[in-house]
């Protein structure tokens, strides 16, 4: 839809909405790999990292990570900048960081 591409509700690897539904013995492997690298090891950074950073510079970086996300994939050319929704909630995920993080070094 945003890309203006045809697209289909069916499972259809290519054009489906629900293409990756589709049980493929090629992308096991790549999936398995992908939950091991970036989700349990990216958890286990988080958790590594409270022993040396106070709980809230770790929040901090746990909700700016899509934002970073999104401008290092258009840096390295293998992303686009969002649309104006996109902005709006990199916005709001940024206004929430700093209504966290303001009262926190104000009482400090």
């Amino acid at each position: 839809v945003v890309m203006n591409a045809d697209i289909s509700y069916g499972r259809d690897p290519g054009s489906g909405l629900f293409g990756w539904m589709n049980l493929d013995s090629d992308r096991l492997p790549v999936e398995i790999a992908m939950v091991f690298l970036c989700n349990i090891l990216g958890l286990l950074g988080y958790v590594r990292a409270m022993q040396y950073f106070d709980a809230l510079v770790i929040s901090v970086a746990a909700l700016m990570e899509p934002v970073a996300a999104e401008l290092m994939a258009f840096v390295l050319g293998v992303g686009v900048l969002p649309g104006v929704w996109g902005w709006v909630g990199n916005a709001l995920v940024f206004a929430g960081t700093l209504a966290v993080v303001i009262p926190t070094a104000i009482k400090k």
